[in-house]
């Protein structure tokens, strides 16, 4: 099976969205029918950071449809099945959603988020409502794989894992950059969680500066470590702090 991830430039620069979002585009039109599988990460019709419910809305008004227009059509064209993030309509506003396409072009299955962040929440305003009562993880099962699925900060919390290794899946799709030794040992969560309740320093979410832009060098050097078994990883790691340090930090 040939899996095909793509990982689209981002920016937090809004003014560059419609310029990214087509370079977006380019990456379904690199797309061909040797992939059994292609996914695209979350958020996909929100190109650029928004800062307000405004802007994301915009962004939404503006491109969701042709995204999930193209990506159809890549699924079909490709005959591969296809995931992908956007937003959706739902009952008290949108949705942080993921969508599964089957090899003819058709959307057979969701996913919402199930942990949106405090943002997601107060400032973007999405429905949310769903969230707030137990439900069963979400199996979607296509040519009798079980596909199971955790957006962004889903995987904070990890009371869902055990419910979900009882669903006997094949597949979860998980779409974040996560450091790939974080759920490779039990005991790590234990760790985990025992630093969060008990801290012996201030803990920040994510990154306070040029986040995003980070996690993009970041993607960049895991793919090269996965596609060189050669690869140089403290050489690589340099390099990739260099950059950030040139390229961002120090033109702020």
């Amino acid at each position: 099976m040939k899996i095909c991830i793509a990982q689209p430039e981002y920016s937090a620069d809004y003014s560059r969205s419609d310029k990214l979002f087509e370079k977006q585009l380019e990456l379904f039109a690199q797309c061909d029918d040797s992939m059994d599988i292609i996914v695209f990460p979350e958020s996909c019709d929100i190109p650029c950071l928004a800062k307000t419910k405004e802007d994301a809305e915009t962004s939404v008004e503006k491109y969701n449809k042709r995204l999930l227009a193209v990506a159809s059509q890549t699924a079909k064209r490709c005959k591969s099945l296809l995931f992908i993030n956007a937003r959706s309509q739902g009952e008290n506003g949108q949705r942080n959603t993921t969508y599964a396409f089957n090899r003819e072009g058709e959307i057979v299955g969701k996913y919402y988020k199930q942990h949106l962040t405090p943002g997601e929440v107060s400032v973007m305003q999405l429905d949310s409502d769903y969230s707030f009562t137990f439900s069963e993880p979400t199996i979607i099962e296509i040519e009798g794989i079980r596909f199971g699925f955790l957006v962004c900060y889903d995987a904070y919390f990890y009371e869902a894992f055990d419910n979900m290794a009882r669903q006997n899946l094949d597949v979860i799709w998980y779409n974040k950059y996560l450091d790939e030794h974080t759920n490779g040992n039990p005991n790590h969560v234990r760790l985990y969680n025992e630093f969060v309740a008990n801290p012996t320093c201030d803990i920040q979410p994510e990154e306070p500066a040029c986040c995003q832009q980070l996690y993009g060098i970041l993607a960049n050097c895991i793919q090269e470590v996965w596609t060189d078994e050669n690869a140089d990883c403290a050489a690589i790691m340099e390099k990739a702090n260099a950059d950030f340090q040139r390229d961002y930090l120090d033109t702020m």
